[in-house]
């Protein structure tokens, strides 16, 4: 024993070995399983190993730990099972293409995205769900499951707040559009004159045409079952129309269909 002390402490020199041939063996009937040096500062393992018998392992669990399940390959494993995997062409698996991070304290988060049913990004908490570029906060789902786009306090299931402006700009408010096209409609709001607005448009060219219920159906403002195509009602109503030199005159209807034309 004093002798291997002594080896130990000036440096025990051993042949670098071979994966087939290792230098430093753990028993004499298994002797192609060991340590070897496959060249200058590198130590490696003579044996792959197995999801269940891996290469590397802790203590008495034996089937945890490091393996290789090919050529240039290196894997982790759990309880038997492969869980963990890093191909040959530097791409990260994992078993059943499942990825779940679960951080208790943290909020709880959760990024789960598997093949064979469906991925989920949650937090299984109170606290909201954030999304982000260049470190500035740019959509939220808050813990009531409102999505607010450039607003960390939504109000509605879908809450999107842009520039104040009255949609003169292809920035203002939210847009649609159909495939490639540039035209568009786009729905916004402007708190200094205080209205909210539609306004159709070709990016970059023009304004365009707003077209409603094109395949049919009827349009009430202050009702809700409209008898016909437009339909104006409630207490006041009437229509506000403008001459060319810029005078603005109602049209209302009394009660027994007389129809009046007033300045307004």
């Amino acid at each position: 024993m004093a002798e291997v002390n002594f080896l130990i402490k000036q440096g025990l020199t051993v042949p670098k070995g071979s994966a087939s041939t290792p230098s430093i063996i753990f028993d004499a009937g298994d002797a192609d399983c060991g340590l070897f040096s496959p060249a200058n500062n590198q130590v490696a393992v003579s044996v792959q190993g197995s999801a269940s018998a891996p290469a590397l392992s802790f203590g008495s669990d034996s089937d945890t730990g490091v393996y290789s399940p090919g050529a240039n390959q290196l894997a982790i494993s759990t309880n038997g099972t492969g869980r963990l995997f890093v191909r040959a062409n530097g791409d990260v698996d994992l078993v059943d293409n499942t990825l779940i991070l679960n951080k208790t304290g943290l909020g709880n988060g959760q990024l789960i995205f598997d093949g064979s049913a469906f991925s989920i990004i949650s937090n299984s908490s109170g606290a909201p769900l954030v999304f982000g570029t260049n470190s500035t906060e740019r959509a939220r789902i808050d813990s009531s499951g409102r999505l607010g786009l450039g607003t960390s306090t939504p109000m509605n299931i879908l809450h999107v707040t842009a520039a104040n402006a009255a949609g003169a700009s292809a920035n203002d408010g939210a847009r649609v559009s159909a495939g490639t096209s540039l035209v568009g409609i786009n729905f916004g709001a402007d708190s200094t004159a205080t209205f909210g607005w539609i306004q159709s448009s070709e990016a970059g060219v023009a304004f365009a045409p707003t077209v409603i219920n094109p395949q049919g159906g009827n349009v009430g403002i202050g009702v809700t079952s409209p008898g016909d195509k437009l339909e104006i009602g409630g207490s006041g109503s009437g229509i506000i129309l403008a001459s060319p030199d810029g005078t603005r005159y109602k049209l209302t209807v009394a009660n027994g269909g007389t129809l009046s034309i007033a300045a307004a």
